[in-house]
């Protein structure tokens, strides 16, 4: 762990409350990606209560963690970030140049083929909804017919009872 005393006096320091909030993310959020980042190697600052602190390049790589988020799990976000930002487990380096352009993930496979894939999957997706539609309606319809089923017995029951004579009410 880093302490903030090896830090230059020009450095601004962040608690996760701060940068939470300037992320736009919840605090527990900001903990979850830090411990994946530490996982990996990266060495995030410690006050002297062992709490950790944030700079802005910190703070640059969880943006960009979350950035990524949404196309690859969070570990390999944070593998793809460090790897990108050449970090070692004793120097980090400057993140300056990361730019959204640096950040793009780039597919692998040419995109015809993984949209041809993506409708398949949506087609196959599709199917199975339209399977439990069907299903859902049946059962609807097998609800319904019991309902009907059950008034049209107590509709009888109450004509039977109507047409009893008064003096067998007793």
């Amino acid at each position: 762990m880093s302490n903030i005393e090896d830090m230059s006096q020009s450095d601004i320091l962040y608690v996760s409350k701060d940068v939470a909030n300037m992320l736009n993310i919840a605090n527990t959020t900001v903990r979850k990606y830090c411990d994946e980042l530490e996982k990996n190697g990266y060495e995030m600052k410690r006050n002297v209560h062992g709490h950790r602190v944030f700079v802005d390049q910190d703070i640059k790589i969880l943006e960009t963690v979350l950035k990524l988020k949404s196309e690859m799990k969070i570990s390999e976000a944070c593998q793809y970030v460090l790897k990108k930002l050449q970090v070692d487990t004793n120097k980090k380096d400057d993140i300056s140049d990361m730019s959204e352009e640096n950040t793009q993930i780039v597919p692998k496979e040419d995109p015809g083929v993984v949209t041809t894939q993506m409708i398949e999957h949506f087609k196959e997706m599709e199917a199975k909804l339209l399977n439990k539609i069907d299903q859902q309606t049946k059962l609807q319809q097998r609800r319904d017919e019991q309902l009907m089923m059950v008034m049209r017995e107590l509709a009888a029951a109450k004509e039977r009872e109507r047409k009893k004579p008064w003096w067998k009410f007793w």
